[in-house]
């Protein structure tokens, strides 16, 4: 929730700039990630997102 309240404020002012990196950024951290587990262990993936 403070995540959308942070990006809501960012985007009204008009600073998609900001939006696209740091959206960017995660998206190659995510996949970093997922790289990082092991074969047929997928699991592990779908429980920490599935946690919060």
């Amino acid at each position: 929730m403070l995540m959308g309240l942070v990006s809501g404020s960012l985007h009204d002012q008009g600073d998609f700039y900001h939006l696209i990196l740091a959206g960017s950024f995660l998206e190659c951290l995510y996949l970093f990630m997922l790289s990082l587990s092991k074969l047929d262990q997928y699991y592990q993936v779908i429980y920490f997102s599935l946690k919060d």
